[in-house]
């Protein structure tokens, strides 16, 4: 929104876009008496008892899964918020108000694939599922040394010494194309292999 600097448009500005938002929705909904958008104070907010987002669905999970009483309870939660999770906030719009806030969710879509790799590497037999995630969460950022890094560590602990090289090069790319390189730390892995269990590579999630 190109909005007025002057405080007096600004504020006139600001209730048309209401009164204009308003209509949309109860010309779509045909609820003639409702508000929809609601004002405290300097702040407008979409009345969550009418109005439904992805983004608080998504937010929403995430707190459920701070506040869960077990970790599978957790874990449901982290994979209620990363199946919400479908893209950038906006993406395509470059709106001012939304670039903070894009960086962040998408930051907590990330961290949240993380954490629910890391669970269901410890409770599953399969390493499949963990790795998938993990492949997914290289999809969501793909300059991510964190999760390369973690995904290497998991072919090596289970013996897939070419996959993990096969890692490696994809990342080295990607980084290679925003003049970047990986780290010390991530190269010392595919020198420092511990004791492996050898799993059949089936499954496509093994490419990475």
């Amino acid at each position: 929104m190109q909005l007025a600097d002057d405080p007096t448009e600004l504020k006139a500005e600001l209730e048309n876009l209401r009164r204009a938002a308003r209509r949309v929705f109860r010309s779509a909904t045909g609820k003639k008496e409702v508000a929809f958008i609601t004002l405290r104070g300097p702040i407008h907010r979409l009345d969550p008892q009418y109005i439904s987002t992805d983004v608080t669905a998504f937010t929403d999970a995430l707190t459920q899964a701070t506040r869960a009483d077990s970790p599978y309870q957790r874990a449901t939660a982290l994979q209620n918020a990363t199946a919400l999770y479908t893209g950038q906030l906006c993406e395509g719009a470059d709106y001012l108000w939304a670039q903070g806030l894009r960086t962040a969710l998408h930051r907590r879509a990330l961290d949240a694939l993380m954490l629910l790799a890391e669970h269901t590497a410890q409770h599953s037999a399969d390493p499949e599922p963990a790795l998938a995630l993990l492949n997914q969460a290289a999809d969501l950022d793909p300059e991510n040394e964190r999760v390369y890094r973690r995904i290497i560590q998991l072919q090596i602990t289970l013996g897939r010494d070419d996959a993990a090289h096969c890692t490696l090069s994809l990342l080295t790319d990607r980084l290679a194309a925003i003049d970047e390189a990986p780290e010390p730390a991530t190269l010392a892995l595919l020198n420092q292999a511990p004791p492996t269990r050898k799993v059949p590579t089936g499954g496509s999630s093994s490419r990475r």
